[in-house]
């Protein structure tokens, strides 16, 4: 049982690691959007409208 343990996490524990670097890249791309957003006026009213946030104003 406890090799079948180790086995997992040397799997599992890259896999978590990827993750988290993925994550820390999007939240910081998401923060340039938003950005970008906040400081154009007419995407700043874009997103008033239901159903539009950030991207679909942008674009």
């Amino acid at each position: 049982m406890s090799s079948s343990k180790t086995e997992i996490r040397e799997i599992i524990q890259p896999l978590l690691t990827a993750r988290k670097l993925l994550r820390d890249e999007f939240t910081k791309l998401h923060e340039k959007v938003l950005d970008l957003v906040r400081e154009d006026e007419v995407c700043r009213r874009l997103t008033t409208i239901p159903g539009v946030g950030p991207v679909v104003a942008l674009t």
